[in-house]
């Protein structure tokens, strides 16, 4: 929407609220609102209790896709959801989801519903250390990963894989800040937003990897192990960036890139039965890849 400046005696320039945004949060005269410099994008936030946002949601079946259906409107910001179901055996799953997401809880239950709710609403209140804390865990996964492939310590890959709840946890967070507007930079906020899928997404892998590890009682090879290790250098080089951005260290990391991009063809033309981890890792090149386009912008 648009508005025209108007101004008022000599100085001063004065820009009116939209009516609905006006009546949505009851702004009144005399009330305060809070401004707030973004550059080229000026914020108003009122400091008044923001409208609770409620949503309710419907399970058909057991068959039904349950962790997006409940983890979609967290992450769209609503503070409470309510949960309709036919099969009572169902609220038992729905608890282990609610439990994943950051600040919420099982307030009521009730024939056939439930209602989960934010609780913690003040932890949502600065952005960076929740992604910087996401590409930690992110990292220290696939660390984890590599200390027990390097020492053959096999046994530890059913604990190291529950890492996954702690990712999907903290980035379905982030989605929810960036949703409610809780990161500084607006013009930033899409090029975070897909940093956050992408670290999610590398969460994913990793216990991808452990899966395959377990199933398949497969022993890593040296080549692999020492692949693993270069990426992980990437994805920290990449959170570096993040971090302090600097011009000067590009050509660094543009290098380990191209040569981590390259390593996956060698490892993979001879036949090996962990060819399928090669192939994980190189899709952790991929997406550190794209992370780093973002960050570039």
């Amino acid at each position: 929407m648009k508005r025209k400046i108007i101004q008022l005696a000599k100085k001063t320039l004065v820009v009116s609220l939209p009516a609905k945004w006006v009546q949505k949060y009851n702004i009144n005269k005399g009330d305060e609102v809070e401004i707030e410099d973004s550059g080229r994008v000026l914020k108003i936030n009122t400091l008044s209790e923001k409208e609770d946002e409620k949503t309710t949601i419907k399970i058909l079946s057991k068959d039904h896709f349950l962790r997006r259906v409940i983890y979609t409107p967290y992450g769209m910001g609503y503070n409470e959801i309510r949960i309709e179901y036919d099969d009572p055996a169902i609220y038992y799953s729905i608890q282990n989801e609610v439990n994943n997401l950051m600040g919420f809880e099982i307030i009521k239950q009730g024939d056939g519903y439930c209602i989960a709710r934010n609780i913690a609403q003040g932890i949502e209140t600065e952005f960076e250390p929740s992604i910087n804390r996401l590409f930690l865990i992110t990292i220290g996964f696939f660390e984890d990963i590599l200390d027990a492939v390097s020492k053959k310590e096999y046994e530890k890959m059913e604990m190291i894989r529950n890492t996954e709840d702690i990712n999907n946890r903290l980035a379905h967070f982030c989605k929810r800040m960036l949703n409610l507007e809780k990161h500084p930079n607006n013009i930033r906020s899409r090029s975070i937003y897909m940093i956050v899928c992408l670290l999610e997404e590398t969460g994913d892998i990793a216990k991808k990897m452990c899966n395959y590890i377990i199933e398949n009682k497969v022993m890593i090879r040296k080549e692999n192990i020492n692949y693993l290790k270069k990426v992980i250098e990437q994805i920290r080089m990449v959170f570096s960036l993040h971090k302090k951005f600097r011009q000067e260290d590009i050509p660094m990391y543009g290098a380990l890139e191209k040569e981590n991009e390259k390593h996956a063809f060698e490892l993979m033309k001879s036949p090996n039965k962990d060819n399928y981890i090669t192939f994980c890792i190189s899709m952790v090149v991929e997406n550190t890849k794209h992370i780093s386009q973002e960050v570039f912008e």
